[in-house]
């Protein structure tokens, strides 16, 4: 009987213990419910509240942005854009502290080429493959796709803006030196760099004016940098390193022929040179008209051509969103609107800095290819942009350390005049040590004349 009892006394404890456990999971439940549907709550009186103010943070260099959310945002009283102008030059470093000191970061960042391969491939962005966004690889251009993708294949951006470029000359200039005017005829007559290095030398003995074929060492060294397929780093390597070697001897030709002028690329002082005509030739690209850079003279007689040894990219744009933003939905639609619309589109060919879109590559029609801008008279900037530019453009892959690989290259070429009687070696070796130094991971072969005990 005793044992009877304790077996009742241990039942009704179990029996207890299992109704408080219960209970608890009951109370969980409850205030789980409870939070679901005051979340549906709070999300329904968000969604009810339309004229809840909304403000939009993106950072770029280009004020034509505005104008495209001015656009975007008509009739939405309640959508604002916080616009941070950051200078091309500074954003990589700006969006990598952000990222670095875990600080906010914009709802849209727009990653240009020559610096994208050193985030794509962090973990930071959307997949706007996803249910939520709905972005469909296969609408895009095929050879847009490694310019969006992180290394995972992952769609991480949005293709923005086309970024065929080539050169743009003065014709008048060019029929009273080369007795050449016409696009097609330019372009037959400098297939390589030696062609024009040889004949502008030939002139430049006979000139009684100033003469210079560019303006900067940098805007050469720029078109050289962009004329490759390969990228310039792959698995910690530097690629095929002895290319730098063939782009200082490229340099170093024009420097002693003197036929470029001592202007830092894009300075105040590079700009204004567009007024007095000195030189003949500047790379070109669709984004350089942001600062009415080709109208800063009344002759309006730019054209354009292929360079030698063909057009390139320069300047392209893709379109990430944080996925820390508290302005996804929004970022989207913005994104959607400016990158991959026939608003968008129309939009883009209509603000101060004109753009065509990477999403309309392969549908562009005449209508659309038709584009003429200041400073190029008569002649239709975007027939030839279409017709010759895109056509054949080197499109080097993107690559980790792009950003660095950019700076040691600009800062070796600049060392050419700056330092003067150095060799092509030399600058070689200098572009070499400075990478080594800004980033000590990348391995370098010994082709060409690597400095001594580096990569090895």
């Amino acid at each position: 009987m005793r044992a009877e009892g304790k077996r009742k006394i241990r039942g009704k404890t179990m029996f207890k213990k299992t109704l408080v456990v219960i209970g608890a999971l009951a109370l969980i439940y409850a205030c789980t419910l409870f939070w679901m549907v005051n979340k549906r709550t709070e999300n329904a009186a968000v969604a009810a509240e339309p004229d809840k103010p909304e403000v939009l943070t993106v950072w770029y260099w280009d004020d034509s942005l505005v104008e495209l959310f001015e656009g975007f945002a008509e009739g939405r009283e309640n959508l604002s854009i916080n616009y941070v102008n950051v200078p091309n030059y500074e954003y990589a470093e700006k969006l990598r502290s952000a990222i670095s000191f875990s600080e906010e970061l914009p709802d849209i960042c727009l990653l240009q080429d020559k610096f994208a391969g050193d985030f794509l491939n962090l973990d930071i962005w959307e997949d706007l493959e996803s249910e939520a966004y709905g972005l469909d690889r296969n609408t895009l251009p095929k050879d847009s796709l490694p310019y969006i993708t992180s290394k995972s294949g992952t769609v991480v951006a949005a293709p923005y803006n086309l970024a065929a470029s080539g050169l743009a000359y003065r014709s008048g200039m060019m029929e009273r030196v080369f007795g050449l005017s016409e696009p097609e005829e330019v372009d037959r007559a400098f297939t390589s760099w030696e062609e024009l290095i040889e004949r502008g030398a030939e002139y430049k003995k006979t000139a009684l004016e100033p003469f210079f074929l560019f303006s900067s060492l940098g805007d050469v060294a720029t078109v050289l940098y962009n004329q490759t397929e390969k990228p310039y780093v792959e698995n910690d390597r530097l690629v095929e390193p002895e290319r730098f070697l063939d782009y200082f001897r490229i340099l170093h030709s024009l420097y002693e022929e003197r036929l470029v002028d001592d202007m830092s690329q894009c300075s105040k002082e590079w700009y204004d040179e567009f007024e007095k005509g000195r030189f003949l030739f500047s790379p070109w690209s669709m984004w350089l008209t942001q600062n009415k850079t080709f109208s800063k003279n009344d002759k309006n007689d730019w054209k354009l051509m292929i360079p030698p040894e063909g057009s390139y990219k320069w300047g392209g744009c893709v379109c990430a969103i944080p996925s820390a933003g508290t302005h996804k939905e929004t970022a989207w639609e913005f994104v959607k609107y400016m990158a991959l619309s026939e608003e968008g589109a129309k939009a883009n060919k209509e603000v101060s800095c004109s753009q065509f879109l990477c999403w309309k590559q392969d549908t562009a029609d005449a209508s659309y290819q038709s584009l003429k801008l200041e400073g190029f008279g008569d002649f239709n900037v975007g027939e030839y942009y279409f017709n010759s530019l895109l056509p054949g453009m080197y499109t080097r892959e993107l690559s980790p350390y792009d950003s660095a690989v950019d700076v040691a290259y600009h800062t070796a070429v600049k060392a050419i005049s700056h330092e003067g009687g150095l060799t092509p070696e030399q600058s070689y070796q200098t572009f070499l040590q400075l990478l080594h130094k800004a980033v000590p991971a990348i391995q370098m072969d010994g082709k060409g004349e690597s400095p001594s005990g580096i990569g090895q």
